[in-house]
C-alpha cells in the first residue's frame, strides 16, 4: 500500500485573506489544521481539522462570527470575538467553548 494524500475543500463567499496554522490540540492529543478565513465585512469562519481513527475529521466549523480571532495558545484553541475569549474543552464529553 502506498501513501494517501488526502484533500479537504471548505469554499467560502466573499473572503478577504486566509491563515492556516498546524499546531498540537490536547483535545484530540495530536496535530490539528486550524483553516481560518477572515471576510470583507470583517468577519471571521474557521475550521479545525485532523485525523480521528486514520481519517480525516472536521472537529470544529465555525461561520460569521464578529470579527476578532482564533488561534493556538499552550495547546488549546482559543475564540476571541467581541472582546471577549473562549476555549475549546470537553464538557460531558463534547467538544464545548466555554469562557477563558
Amino acid at each position: 500500500m502506498g501513501d494517501w494524500l488526502t484533500e479537504y475543500v471548505w469554499t467560502v463567499d466573499n473572503p478577504s485573506h486566509a491563515d492556516i496554522e498546524n499546531e498540537y490540540w490536547n483535545i484530540t492529543g495530536t496535530p490539528v489544521v486550524l483553516l481560518k478565513v477572515h471576510k470583507r465585512n470583517g468577519n471571521i469562519s474557521y475550521r479545525v481539522v485532523g485525523t480521528c481513527n486514520g481519517c480525516l475529521c472536521e472537529f470544529i466549523a465555525r461561520d460569521n462570527l464578529p470579527p476578532g480571532n482564533s488561534f493556538f495558545y499552550g495547546g488549546t484553541i482559543i475564540e476571541q470575538t467581541g472582546g471577549q475569549y473562549f476555549i475549546w474543552a470537553m464538557a460531558d464529553g463534547k467538544l464545548a467553548l466555554i469562557p477563558y
